[in-house]
């Protein structure tokens, strides 16, 4: 927390706050971070927030309602900018297995929401993807389904703009979402 003299010179100077990450969570958020400013620097992402700035700011956008534990945004949402629209993502990195119950919850907060164009999960190993499809299957939200994909880690890290996706039907990689 800074003091008001900090703050004040954080507004004054146009700086953006840092935000404390907990240690366990430095690799997780670092690839999170790592590919969406890539795709920043590429002209294909305009505006992205992770996790921690929409809970630091407690904004009222992409918060997914419904799970137990407080209040749970996406990893990170960025905006990717087509030549006649841009689009609203949803990341999730999922290094660890979570239990079939949490991914239900998470997937039916996303099947009542409106404000993603693309949920995007990025996925440490297939196991991960076919637990979260999984959960898919069980919300059976087709709607959700068909704007819902999975990345790889390691296609993410190498170039997130043109992973491959799975899942988004014609839709292989971000780069292509840019030019719907």
């Amino acid at each position: 927390s800074q003091s008001r003299y900090g703050q004040k010179m954080i507004q004054e100077l146009g700086w953006r706050e840092v935000f404390y990450v907990e240690p366990k969570y430095f690799k997780h958020d670092e690839f999170v971070a790592r590919g969406v400013w890539a795709l920043e620097e590429k002209k294909i992402c305009s505006k992205w927030f992770t996790e921690r700035e929409l809970r630091a700011q407690k904004s009222k956008n992409f918060k997914l309602q419904g799970l137990d534990g407080g209040p749970k945004y996406p990893d990170a949402v960025m905006k990717l900018d087509g030549p006649t629209s841009s689009s609203v993502v949803a990341l999730e990195y999922e290094k660890t297995i979570k239990s079939s119950m949490r991914y239900n919850k998470i997937i039916r907060a996303y099947s009542e929401t409106n404000e993603f164009d693309y949920v995007i999960c990025i996925v440490e190993n297939e196991a991960a993807e076919k637990c979260i499809r999984r959960s898919q299957r069980y919300v059976g939200d087709a709607i959700l389904n068909s704007k819902m994909g999975f990345i790889m880690i390691h296609e993410w890290i190498k170039n997130p703009s043109v992973a491959p996706i799975r899942g988004l039907g014609q839709i292989k990689n971000l780069l292509e979402i840019t030019k719907n």
